[in-house]
């Protein structure tokens, strides 16, 4: 008898021995270090465990692999050991980076430590909006209004009630010129293989030029990734808009290459079908865009090159009594734009260099159209027939460095401009535009 009450004391007291030996696990957030609902996998018979608790206690004779998961954070593999106590820490399973901005007047920064006024358009939001030019981008952004010239087929936009000739148009920081009547066609902006477009809202003529007294739009190539990319896009709109657009990019070491293009095509629309003319007029659009950019260390070269041509059709009402000919304009836009951009690290602040020439010629005929034979004459008058052309070469210079806490810039900015055409006095007229600049921005609190 004496021999079975030893034999269950000893019993008794190894249970309690062993359950008081127990693992304990308790996991946390590593961004946040609060404590996570989690449940535990053992390898050795797939067994789940979970008590819907932050903290978990096992009876592990031995060691064992254990998988630790929680909703939305990565899984954590682990050699439990008995007896022991482990606080695991897991990583979000995805993280909010901060969103840069690359338009600031210093340096490229996150959007809440920049003091300019920016709103960041990606490259993700403007495919959810199908967005094909600038002015789909620029649709559903606030203070921003757009219009549109259906007699000239073209785009504009006011910017915090401004007119969209005090607003800077850059791609890549370069300026981009060839406005009609005061304003940027924002459908000549194609948005084939941009990363983001940025809006600084509120005057910026210190840094950019007495026409950036509303706002500045800088389009943000991109032409960095690791990867080869091939790419083909196709829209299709009920209204008649056709677009195809295509990208192709290749790297090797530090050296990444981009040819990109589209074609934008719309057929016209008219309320009423009566006649060949259109309320809005046919547009038809093609671009190309060449890109390289050189990588290493703290340099950045990017070369670019790009062309478009414009063609729009304005068909006239058949000319009384017979309705046998009509008079017809032909537009034609061309623009080709050139850039040079080069970034490097000297001393304890950075260098930016640009250099860029751009070309916009606009030509405008009018035809005596056979509406019988189809044959066209253009008609001998030389105040209907119109041809403009515009080249503008830019030389900038930014430094930017560290002054006593404080962040300052020194810039220095040449402009050369040519305007030739009929319309332009003497028929050619040029501009020149040197400036020196400086800002500093320092951080109180």
């Amino acid at each position: 008898m004496n021999n079975l009450k030893s034999f269950i004391i000893l019993i008794f007291g190894f249970v309690s021995i062993y359950a008081s030996a127990q693992t304990s696990f308790n996991v946390v957030s590593d961004k946040t270090g609060k404590s996570l609902p989690f449940h535990i996998v053992l390898y050795e018979g797939k067994t789940v465990f979970s008590n819907g608790k932050n903290v978990l206690s096992l009876d592990l004779p031995k060691t064992h692999e254990v998988l630790i998961v929680s909703e939305g954070y990565k899984e954590h593999r682990l050699s439990a050991q008995p007896n022991t106590s482990y606080t695991i820490s897991l990583l979000p399973m995805e993280f909010i980076m901060n969103e840069v901005v690359v338009t600031d007047v210093h340096k490229p920064k996150s959007l809440d430590h920049t003091v300019l006024n920016v709103s960041k358009i990606t490259a993700k939001q403007m495919e959810q909006l199908g967005a094909v030019d600038l002015k789909d981008a620029l649709s559903f952004q606030n203070s921003i209004r757009l219009s549109r010239d259906n007699a000239i087929g073209s785009s504009g936009m006011q910017l915090m009630g401004i007119g969209g000739d005090n607003v800077k148009f850059l791609i890549d920081g370069v300026p981009v010129i060839g406005r009609l009547f005061n304003q940027m066609d924002l459908e000549q902006f194609n948005l084939e293989n941009i990363k983001q477009v940025e809006v600084i809202k509120g005057p910026m003529s210190v840094i950019y030029g007495s026409n950036a007294l509303a706002g500045t739009i800088n389009i943000i190539t991109s032409n960095n990734d690791k990867t080869p990319k091939a790419n083909l896009n196709a829209n299709y709109e009920t209204d008649g808009q056709f677009n195809t657009t295509a990208t192709f990019s290749k790297h090797k070491g530090n050296h990444h290459y981009t040819l990109s293009g589209g074609r934008q095509f719309f057929d016209g629309w008219s309320q009423n079908d009566v006649d060949r003319t259109f309320d809005w007029i046919p547009k038809e659009q093609l671009n190309t865009r060449l890109q390289y950019t050189y990588l290493k260390d703290d340099i950045n070269i990017n070369v670019r090159s790009e062309i478009l041509r414009a063609f729009l059709l304005d068909r006239g009402k058949p000319l009384l009594p017979y309705e046998e000919t009509a008079v017809d304009q032909k537009y034609k836009n061309i623009r080709w734009d050139n850039s040079l951009n080069y970034q490097n690290k000297l001393g304890n602040g950075n260098i930016q260099m640009m250099l860029s020439n751009n070309t916009f010629k606009r030509i405008k005929n009018k035809y005596f159209k056979d509406l019988i034979t189809l044959e066209e004459d253009l008609i001998p008058i030389s105040s209907e027939q119109d041809t403009q052309t515009f080249n503008a070469s830019v030389f900038r210079t930014i430094y930017g460095f560290n002054y006593r806490g404080a962040e300052a810039l020194v810039g220095l900015d040449g402009n050369y401009e040519i305007g030739t055409g009929g319309r332009i006095l003497n028929n050619q007229q040029e501009l020149l535009d040197v400036a020196l600049f400086t800002s500093i921005e320092k951080q109180i609190t």
